[in-house]
């Protein structure tokens, strides 16, 4: 394992990089003969390594690292390791980089984290999470018997939020999920569980919620499951309330589960506050329309059940009040007050 500046443990040996640059920025490599790298101790402050590169005298460091162990990897791209001794205090040392470019010294420092010991931790499984057991290929049996090859098991560990469950998607969709197997459809219902929590954004309770943001969960898990790359063959489902044929129009099964998806997904935005298919239009309300002493309004006509009209010979008038005409006939709307 490479260890860094970043943590250094007492006792292993880690690596230590470098770039130089031009005043323009771009790298350069240092002259011939350098760089050197001088290691301080944790007791060395920013003031005397800087006294130290003042002065070009590195006598104070604990460990030197001449040019020639350096690595020149690329243009101006140097590295070297430096061994943390089992002797060497927990805490940050600074490894100083000094070399000189066309004759000028430049000089910089960096800091290294030298840690001690170690932490116990236990293992905890928790939620939401996909395990990976691996099998080396030579784990043998009683009889000597090898699995020949690595094998990998997976599994699962509780989904929440869980809206669905692997059977309820398999009921709707039937035999075009075969090759799909339960972890794959659990991890899906638990994303689809997770957007239909995004768009139910208030708390919200009941049994008809609770229903809606299901059959939202089942069906967008359906979309997301007939969306991968399987063998479809030709074959021909009845998917609840749908009709799902595989012989070359599977765009329209999309499509229809996209609509059926979107008609629960109003219903769980609206917090099952509207049925399937109940659009978000406002009732129209009339101002004082249920008043008592709303004054009747409209034309209003003698019911052709109560009086035979007389073939119009010339202009006729008649007026009864208790009587209004309505798009679909006439109501007795009883005497005026």
């Amino acid at each position: 394992m490479a260890y860094y500046r970043e943590y250094a443990p007492v006792g292993q040996t880690i690596t230590l990089r470098a770039t130089f640059r031009d005043g323009t920025g771009n790298l350069i490599d240092v002259d011939a003969g350098f760089p050197d790298v001088y290691v301080y101790d944790e007791d060395a402050t920013a003031t005397t390594i800087d006294a130290a590169v003042l002065a070009s005298d590195f006598s104070g460091a604990s460990y030197t690292i001449e040019s020639a162990s350096v690595t020149k990897i690329s243009t101006g791209y140097y590295e070297t390791t430096w061994a943390v001794g089992a002797a060497y205090d927990i805490g940050v040392w600074s490894d100083l980089w000094v070399a000189e470019i066309s004759g000028v010294q430049v000089a910089s420092y960096f800091n290294i984290n030298v840690i001690s010991g170690g932490t116990v931790t236990t293992q905890i499984v928790v939620g939401n999470t996909l395990i990976v057991v691996s099998l080396s290929a030579d784990i043998a049996g009683t009889s000597g018997n090898t699995l020949s090859e690595e094998t990998h098991l997976t599994f699962s560990t509780k989904y929440s939020p869980y809206y669905a469950s692997p059977e309820l998607v398999r009921l709707e969709c039937g035999n075009w999920l075969n090759s799909i197997p339960d972890d794959t459809i659990s991890l899906m219902i638990h994303w689809s569980s997770i957007e239909a929590d995004m768009i139910a954004t208030a708390s919200t309770q009941g049994n008809y919620f609770a229903t809606a943001r299901t059959k939202f969960v089942i069906y967008d898990t359906a979309l997301r499951c007939l969306t991968i790359p399987i063998d479809m063959g030709g074959k021909e489902k009845s998917l609840g309330d749908l009709m799902i044929r595989n012989d070359g129009k599977f765009n329209e099964v999309i499509s229809e589960l996209n609509r059926k998806r979107e008609e629960w997904f109003r219903v769980v935005n609206a917090r099952a506050t509207i049925v399937p298919g109940q659009g978000f239009a406002p009732s129209v309300a009339v101002k004082g329309a249920n008043d008592p002493d709303r004054r009747r309004m409209g034309r209003l006509w003698w019911s052709p059940k109560d009086l035979s009209y007389p073939q119009p010979g010339a202009n006729t008038k008649l007026r009864r009040t208790d009587m209004r005409r309505f798009r679909k006939g006439f109501v007795d709307l009883g005497p005026d007050e």
